[in-house]
């Protein structure tokens, strides 16, 4: 589509959905601000929750956010020199985290808290896993963002068939992680003789804090800095062996 057919998408979509309904526009860096200034012109400000990397040039971002008045967010910008410089911009909202580019499942965890360190939100979206790792990212993704903000999960509809079963399903616009989730129980009784000890240490500094044996109750306590050294420890293996579902040949 032309850019005029894009600005008339948006605004059918504007005057279409719900008032309550936001959207997630990603223009792949792929705009002039002129251009993307002129696509978005039609659309209410308070319909887009952000822009993610709208412009081809990151220099100008600021003018971009000048010009519209929307927030931004980053994905590919992340791995690039500026990485640091570009987070710290005050209208940088949102940061786009992909586990299977970031180094995997306990890389992403850190990567979580020290963008809530700096209050940008986060986002966990997938790379076109099958359903094995896409129900790993369901459960990271319920672990380290805040309620109620929607994962980027949806690839499986780009799939034609799926490795699990139940093939993941994001066509109802939500996942029941609970149904995902295996629970440190399940590696108790599992032959990995190593894994069934961390397994067993980590239930036990869960027990400690209160909290549930689920993977995503053991994520989430090991992003909490007063607490994370051992749930980080126990952690490390279990999460190298997620990390290996992640990049498993095929998925």
């Amino acid at each position: 589509r032309n850019r005029v057919e894009e600005a008339q998408v948006l605004e059918v979509l504007d005057q279409g959905l719900p008032p309550e309904t936001t959207l997630r526009l990603d223009a792949n860096q792929g705009l002039t601000v002129e251009a993307a200034a002129a696509i978005l012109e039609g659309v209410a400000p308070a319909r887009i929750e952000y822009v993610e990397e709208p412009v081809r040039d990151a220099g100008r971002l600021e003018a971009f956010h000048e010009r519209t008045g929307l927030p931004v967010a980053l994905d590919e910008l992340l791995f690039s020199p500026d990485a640091a410089s570009l987070v710290a911009l005050p209208f940088v909202s949102t940061l786009v985290l992909k586990p299977a580019l970031r180094g995997g499942v306990m890389e992403t965890v850190a990567d979580a808290e020290r963008a809530r360190e700096k209050d940008k939100r986060v986002v966990i979206s997938s790379c076109f896993e099958s359903g094995l790792g896409l129900g790993i990212l369901a459960q990271l993704a319920a672990a380290v963002m805040e309620e109620g903000v929607a994962a980027g999960l949806a690839t499986d509809a780009w799939l034609a068939e799926d490795t699990v079963e139940p093939a993941f399903d994001t066509s109802r616009g939500w996942v029941d992680v609970s149904a995902l989730a295996p629970t440190l129980r399940d590696w108790l009784v599992g032959p990995d003789r190593e894994l069934r000890g961390i397994a067993c240490r980590t239930i036990a500094g869960l027990r400690l804090a209160g909290m549930s044996d689920d993977v995503r109750e053991c994520l989430r306590y090991a992003g909490q800095r007063d607490q994370r050294r051992i749930a980080r420890e126990a952690l490390e293996a279990l999460g190298h062996r997620l990390d290996d579902a992640l990049s498993t040949p095929g998925d």
